[in-house]
């Protein structure tokens, strides 16, 4: 389509009162784009675990610090466990001195009493003296020695599951409350964002790719954003806690255990570097093999037609495969990470062991002092093995969060949300195409039309002919700014297109396509779409049966 064409308007909108042209926003100013092209593959920016909040609420936010102060609280309290357990091992070792030492006095006192007894046996002082030491020979001489440090043991115990039970119970309840809402304000955003997209856009993001993005995408970030982060808060405060008791009970075994902070950190790091990585672009390729479904059973007439079934299938197999691919490399990441973490954590206790034996050999520390020290640390280093997965769950739902809320702030450069723009009192309906160049964003290398120059009058009826691929629907599509052209301009009544208000101007325009789609309602309700937005929108029912009932005839 490059001749010029003096042709007539087929924009027409006979209930528009004729008057003088006046413009209801004469502050509008015109929005300049002189390309369309919209690469929605390029690498978007990453984000921050903090940064995963931003559409939160303000009390929302109050309730997950608190959440947090919950969780800190009951992870700090796990190491006095180690505590507990030194001082067991303390009194049992002081027990076991004293009942050894009652032990050889009641061996002593019986073999006494029995000598004297053999001699009288007639005497009941005798006979009642000889009955208690023999039940005091058979009980060992431990009778007042079990229970002595047991029972208190018990009731700190008792105390500290209660504070961890109220504890955990709050920030779990408190995030995974404020996880449900803020993802399914997400949903929410995300979809209004994708309504409000340009038609480019979804030149290269199929239908299947933004059902992935609701359904799985906001899961992960809802997972990213719920209790996995108050464990990781609850393991920190553990593995802090943890290595503060121990330095408190024995300084110079927890310098040693301490040693392996830094390679613990190492591991993790590099651990959350991969995963997220690999994680980004199996969902990216989860998300086109879910487009590439959706276009297949939409079409599934045509690809039968075709016999494409084949070819399709593994086009879908190598969406899968590349996805498989990543996943494995995220699982071999994780693997490799979590061999190391706990090669790390076990070779430290073998080192403490060795250390603390040889203190105790020194008399510079007691068995429970080296007891307490490794459960202190083991409750704290464990507590970061735990954290691990966590930091694998916020790593994904980071990698969620970059695309959806990259979609979710992306403003079209085709905005029908947008109140700027001119708003015309009255239309003539004359459109003009002045030296029109333009190519789809999708396909920039196919010039679709080249300096198209044609001028369309108000109440003619115009054909556009030509070949497939000539630009007869591109003609309605720039009309109704779908897309904006390359090069050139598209005016109505005098106005560039690109000047009036972009709802405004569909609003005036009604079109049924060649391929019209229908939602799964009756054909009066989809027609009776039409008229949302008007004033005949809330006219009564009656009256609206009627406007459909003119408009299928």
């Amino acid at each position: 389509m490059t001749e010029n064409h003096k042709s007539d308007s087929f924009l027409e909108n006979n209930n528009v009162e004729k008057s003088p042209l006046t413009l209801s926003d004469n502050t509008s100013t015109r929005k300049k784009r002189d390309n369309v092209a919209v690469d929605t593959k390029e690498t978007v920016a990453k984000v921050s675990f903090l940064e995963m909040f931003r559409y939160a609420m303000w009390w929302e936010k109050v309730i997950n610090v608190a959440g947090l102060v919950c969780a800190a609280g009951s992870g700090a309290i796990q190491p006095c466990l180690a505590l507990l357990f030194g001082r067991y091992v303390s009194l049992t070792q002081l027990r076991d001195l004293k009942c050894d030492f009652r032990l050889i006095t009641v061996m002593n006192t019986f073999l006494q009493v029995a000598t004297v007894y053999k001699s009288d046996q007639d005497n009941p002082e005798l006979i009642e003296r000889f009955n208690i030491a023999k039940d005091d020979f058979r009980d060992g001489g431990k009778r007042d020695c079990v229970s002595l440090p047991v029972n208190t043991v018990c009731i700190d115990m008792l105390v500290i599951g209660i504070a961890m039970f109220v504890g955990v119970y709050t920030f779990q309840h408190a995030w995974v409350f404020t996880s449900e809402r803020i993802s399914s304000r997400i949903r929410s955003m995300y979809l209004r964002s994708i309504l409000r997209q340009d038609i480019a856009f979804f030149d290269n993001i199929g239908a299947g790719e933004v059902a992935t993005r609701i359904e799985t995408d906001t899961h992960l970030v809802q997972s990213g954003i719920s209790e996995k982060f108050h464990v990781l808060t609850q393991s920190l405060g553990t593995f802090i806690a943890g290595f503060i008791i121990a330095f408190a009970q024995q300084a110079k075994i927890a310098g040693v255990l301490f040693l392996i902070v830094p390679l613990i950190a190492t591991a993790g790091a590099g651990m959350n570097v991969f995963t997220s990585k690999y994680s980004q672009n199996a969902l990216t390729y989860i998300a086109e093999s879910g487009s590439l479904v959706e276009e297949v059973l939409s079409t599934i007439r045509t690809a039968k037609a075709f016999g494409s079934q084949v070819i399709l299938l593994k086009l879908y197999d190598t969406y899968l495969s590349k996805a498989r691919s990543q996943g494995f490399k995220t699982a071999i990441s994780s693997a490799v990470g979590l061999c190391i973490f706990f090669f790390i954590i076990y070779a430290s206790y073998a080192l403490a062991f060795v250390w603390g034996v040889t203190l105790l050999l020194r008399n510079e520390t007691e068995v429970g002092e080296i007891v307490g020290v490794l459960i202190s640390t083991m409750i704290g280093s464990f507590s970061l093995a735990i954290a691990a997965p966590e930091l694998q769950a916020i790593a994904k739902g980071q990698a969620a969060a970059a695309k959806i809320f990259d979609t979710i702030e992306r403003i079209p450069p085709i905005d029908s949300a947008s109140e700027e723009g001119l708003k015309p009192s009255f239309i003539a309906g004359n459109i003009t195409f002045e030296d029109v160049d333009f190519s789809y964003p999708a396909r920039l290398n196919v010039q679709v039309m080249k300096k198209f120059t044609a001028t369309f009058h108000k109440g003619h009826l115009t054909a556009l002919v030509g070949a497939s691929g000539s630009g007869k629907s591109t003609a309605i599509g720039l009309i109704e700014r779908f897309y904006d052209p390359l090069n050139g301009v598209i005016k109505l009544d005098g106005n560039d297109l690109r000047d009036i208000n972009v709802k405004w101007l569909r609003s005036k325009i009604g079109m049924v396509g060649q391929e019209p789609v229908l939602f799964n309602e009756t054909l009066r309700a989809n027609v009776e779409h039409g008229l949302i937005g008007t004033e005949m929108e809330h006219w009564p029912d009656e009256q609206r049966l009627e406007l459909v009932i003119n408009a299928c005839k």
